[in-house]
């Protein structure tokens, strides 16, 4: 099968895009975000448009509230990873919204939509030995991912 693993990825195309991209079985598709991305909630929901995002997603939450009241580094801050299938329980955002919160970061001039900031927070999963997920947020526990395959 193939395998295709996007990072911050803005909506692709119709909800007829998406219902064929996820009918594919040979197909797995593992879109990763991070929280503080703002491009990920483009195009905004409700302009007239059907805009839906495609595959499975990996949200990457670097915990810089944490980080700026505490001054900790960008190296010593926690990562906290959530996994939904198929956007099922996943938060809804906005463009307007997530650009605000991303302005708390503005003092040390990143917003976290470069693939810089998507390796640092997965490098530092990896060296803190941090748990991955091995279940769907909101889904019962029975169906848990291994090694590597999304149900």
């Amino acid at each position: 099968g193939i395998r295709c693993h996007v990072f911050g990825s803005p909506r692709l195309g119709g909800l007829a895009f998406r219902n064929e991209a996820h009918s594919l079985p040979n197909l797995s598709i593992l879109r990763v975000e991070r929280s503080t991305d703002p491009f990920i909630s483009l195009p905004e929901v409700g302009s007239g448009s059907e805009w839906s995002h495609v595959g499975h997603c990996l949200r990457i939450h670097p915990n810089i509230l944490t980080s700026l009241t505490t001054f900790t580094s960008d190296d010593t801050r926690t990562v906290d990873l959530q996994l939904f299938r198929f956007d099922k329980h996943r938060p809804n955002s906005n463009f307007v919204m997530t650009s605000v919160n991303s302005m708390c970061n503005l003092t040390k001039l990143k917003i976290g939509n470069e693939i810089r900031s998507y390796q640092k927070d997965l490098d530092k999963v990896a060296s803190l030995n941090l748990p991955w997920p091995d279940a769907f947020i909101g889904e019962v526990t029975g169906k848990k991912i291994l090694s590597g395959y999304y149900a």
